[in-house]
């Protein structure tokens, strides 16, 4: 983690951060107007974040944009701290390497193993509602359309790194899960 303080400016919004990580920001003595913007903000910009000496940290794990500071005061100051933790993801799915393979089946529990990455989830349940469980976790629900009939579709994109998961389909009719090894 990169800390420094920050030069500002009480005429312009200054750019704080140097790459897209995330940042922890804590202003002294006067006010700063955050902004997180791709473009540097006019000085009559609106919408911005007023950061004070009383306030706690600003802290945001992921950034996707530009982090912008204008000073209130001559006295006022920022510290930001960059962490390497928070990586924005630009892409709907990030790069992968490695051999493309799939699993499929009815219902039941898959179990990949071998370093195995998950690039998507899909599942179908007809005519009966269907859940999916993912490690453990919370359960995903495909309601059942009683009503009207109509079957239940559900497609995960796992946004990290889903590596050798357990998978429980319950009540699905299909399931599909595309993966690289």
């Amino acid at each position: 983690m990169a800390t420094g303080n920050v030069a500002l400016s009480t005429t312009e919004y200054v750019r704080i951060n140097t790459g897209l990580n995330g940042v922890m920001l804590q202003a002294h003595r006067d006010s700063v107007r955050i902004v997180f913007s791709d473009a540097q903000p006019n000085i009559s910009n609106q919408a911005f974040h007023l950061l004070g000496a009383d306030d706690e940290t600003l802290q945001v794990p992921v950034i996707e944009v530009n982090v912008w500071a204008l000073a209130m005061t001559n006295t006022s100051s920022l510290t930001i701290t960059e962490t390497v933790a928070g990586v924005a993801v630009k892409s709907k799915q990030a790069p992968v390497a490695g051999t493309w393979g799939y699993s499929s089946g009815a219902d039941g529990t898959l179990t990949l193993t071998g370093g195995k990455r998950v690039l998507q989830i899909t599942a179908v349940s007809l005519e009966v509602a269907g859940d999916i469980t993912i490690n453990g976790g919370d359960m995903i629900r495909l309601p059942y359309g009683n009503v009207d009939k109509v079957s239940t579709e559900i497609t995960i994109h796992p946004q990290g790194n889903l590596t050798d998961p357990t998978i429980v389909f319950t009540g699905t009719d299909s399931y599909f899960v595309e993966y690289v090894s």
